[in-house]
C-alpha cells in the first residue's frame, strides 16, 4: 500500500499510472475515470479505499477546456491537478480546504 514502501511507489506516497486513453481531446469526466481505474487495477483496490484523500497530477492539460491548475468536488476524497501545480501551497491549499471547509460549515451550520 503506498506511503508504506510499497512497490507501486515511485516517491514516497506517489504511485505513477498509464491511463488507457490520450488526455489530448478527452473530457475531465473521461480522464478522471480512467486514472481512478489504472490506480485501481495497479493496487488492487477500489479507491478510495484507505485512504481519506487522493490528488492525480495529469502531465499536462490539453484541449480547449485547458487554463485551470485545479479542481476538486466538494465533499469528494479526489482532486486532479495540472503538470506541477500540484507543488504550489496555494493551489493545493485551496483545493483541499474549498473540501473541508464546505464540511465545517454544513456540520456546523
Amino acid at each position: 500500500m503506498p506511503g508504506l514502501g510499497d512497490s507501486n511507489e515511485v516517491a514516497t506516497g506517489v504511485i505513477e499510472v498509464t491511463i488507457g486513453i490520450s488526455i489530448n481531446g478527452s473530457s475531465d469526466s473521461a480522464i478522471e475515470a480512467a486514472a481512478i481505474t489504472a490506480v485501481n487495477a495497479q493496487l488492487g483496490i477500489s479507491l478510495p479505499g484507505p485512504y481519506d484523500y487522493v490528488l492525480f497530477s495529469l502531465e499536462d492539460c490539453y484541449g480547449p477546456d485547458c487554463g485551470w491548475a485545479a479542481y476538486a468536488y466538494i465533499n469528494s476524497w479526489n482532486s486532479y491537478y495540472v503538470a506541477a501545480y500540484y507543488g504550489h501551497p496555494g493551489v493545493l491549499l485551496h483545493e483541499v480546504s474549498s473540501v473541508i471547509i464546505y464540511l465545517f460549515v454544513f456540520f456546523v451550520s
